[in-house]
């Protein structure tokens, strides 16, 4: 026997294990593209980031220089581009609270919770509005919840539950 022949025939022994890895892959990739294709389609939507956040950054911008006009249509403006900006319609509960149009600035926090239910920022805002407006029951259920959804930020929660309490009268759990 010649070598080429030896060669080739040493080949055709290994056809049968190259045959059963090639259909291993080609079984393992069918089985991948079945399964992300049947996926829920909420999982493969990545949400898109809000296009109205440097508008609202800028109106934040304004708000702490004391331009609350000019703040105020920023954030609005803001809201044009995305109705369901959760930190437009904050900033603009933190503008009203300030301003002291707590009827203004309560809509505006609860919309906001409302679009953004799991942000301890909103129920921490929406405490101080309450806090501030003497609706105790309802400052403590919202810092309560801010607490809640984010344990491990104390330093602005229960500061807000702690003059809450303190408000209250109630030493004992400020």
């Amino acid at each position: 026997m010649n070598y080429m022949k030896l060669k080739s025939l040493s080949k055709k022994k290994y056809y049968p294990i190259y045959f059963i890895a090639f259909a291993t892959i080609i079984a393992i990739a069918v089985l991948f593209s079945i399964s992300s294709h049947t996926a829920p389609i909420a999982t493969k939507i990545k949400p898109k980031p809000d296009s109205a956040l440097p508008i609202v950054k800028n109106a934040g911008e304004l708000f702490q220089t004391g331009k609350f006009v000019e703040s105020e249509t920023e954030y609005k403006k803001a809201l044009t581009i995305n109705p369901n900006s959760s930190s437009a319609l904050d900033g603009l509960g933190n503008l009203y609270r300030y301003q002291g149009k707590n009827n203004l600035a309560e809509s505006y926090f609860k919309k906001a919770i409302e679009v953004d239910p799991k942000n301890d920022f909103l129920y921490a805002d929406i405490g101080k509005l309450y806090r501030n407006w003497n609706k105790y029951p309802e400052a403590e259920i919202a810092f309560k919840k801010a607490i809640e959804l984010n344990p491990n930020d104390d330093a602005i929660y229960s500061y807000g539950l702690g003059y809450l309490y303190r408000d209250m009268g109630k030493f004992d759990k400020a």
